[in-house]
């Protein structure tokens, strides 16, 4: 699991170097297999990822049928960031 990056969700890109529209190839590249995966129906057309470590989940939803896509992020991490375009424009800090 990669550690070390800014925890900053950024409204239109994504969270850290994972993307919205990023597969879940792309995430597990990064963070690693999730430490619990949810599937929310029998279509496997929507899934959470949580890492516990990091005090993430990300959600995915198959888009058009062309695979999981990241739509969501949710952490608990006290020194995450909500970011809206450049640094001067940073809404929160969780």
């Amino acid at each position: 699991m990669r550690r070390g990056f800014q925890q900053a969700i950024e409204i239109g890109n994504g969270f850290g170097p994972i993307k919205f529209g990023s597969t879940t190839a792309d995430v597990e590249i990064v963070f690693g297999s999730p430490d619990e995966e949810e599937l929310f129906d029998e279509t496997q057309m929507a899934a959470s990822w949580c890492y516990k470590l990091l005090k993430l989940r990300v959600g995915f939803y198959d888009v058009c049928g062309n695979g999981l896509r990241v739509i969501s992020f949710l952490t608990g991490n006290k020194s995450a960031t909500l970011w809206v375009g450049d640094s001067s424009h940073r809404i929160a800090k969780m």
